[in-house]
């Protein structure tokens, strides 16, 4: 099965192509996990880049670890036990990621001060969602509060990530003991704190996963579901 992108065309913009501080490759891979990057992050192994460039899969693992090891790019492993079930590309907030995104419109850049205008927006109108999505009391846009919102978008996480992971912790308020009595802590300074967020989305994209599996199932007759259980599909 294909893997599903986010697919432009062919865009290496002047940026990037003249940067001295990356190698040709390097500049590849960052426009692969670019398209493949879905606001999810990029899921693809060292067996997709190894059959997109004709490497192999250990150079395609160490072309990566540059990239992670030289701030470009983050890497998190998303793991079930003792086993790394599947890698998340993304690339970071640095100007490399700015120039990979076509300007809309004109091709006059944008201002910065626009730039940070429309990340306060984001800002704002994430907290007003999750004010929605909590349904009584209401946070005010204290900067304490926008701060941490703030810095999981410079991670690269994007709005609707955040928003998704509001709601998948709202709805544990609803149906896990232990956030029934303590329905006090779904709020923001919790639900965006650092560490706890990683924890929480890591829940979340968990969760995703099984309900996708149940989708599926319902989907594929019984002898098929066997087939594809034995494949390991």
């Amino acid at each position: 099965m294909a893997i599903s992108r986010d697919f432009k065309g062919i865009w290496i913009p002047r940026e990037l192509w003249l940067s001295k501080a990356l190698k040709i490759g390097q500049k590849l891979f960052l426009v692969e996990i670019d398209s493949l990057d879905r606001h999810q992050g990029c899921y693809a192994s060292n067996k997709h880049f190894s059959e997109m460039f004709g490497l192999t899969k250990q150079r395609c693992s160490q072309v990566i670890n540059e990239l992670v090891e030289a701030g470009f790019v983050s890497a998190e492993y998303v793991r079930r036990g003792s086993n790394v079930e599947r890698r998340v590309l993304r690339i970071l907030d640095t100007p490399i990621k700015k120039t990979l995104y076509p300007y809309q419109g004109n091709a006059k850049e944008r201002d910065p001060k626009e730039r940070d205008t429309k990340r306060d927006n984001a800002e704002l109108q994430i907290l007003d969602t999750f004010n929605e999505i909590k349904g009584n009391g209401k946070y005010e846009p204290v900067e304490s509060t926008l701060k941490l919102i703030r810095g999981r978008l410079k991670e690269g996480h994007a709005p609707d990530e955040l928003i998704a992971v509001a709601r998948f912790m709202h709805g544990k308020t609803k149906t896990d003991d232990w956030w029934r009595e303590h329905k006090k802590f779904f709020r923001p300074q919790t639900i965006f704190n650092g560490e706890k967020y990683q924890a929480y989305r890591q829940e979340y994209l968990e969760g995703k996963e099984k309900q996708q599996y149940k989708e599926r199932e319902k989907e594929l007759p019984g002898d098929q579901i066997m087939r594809n259980i034995f494949r390991g599909t």
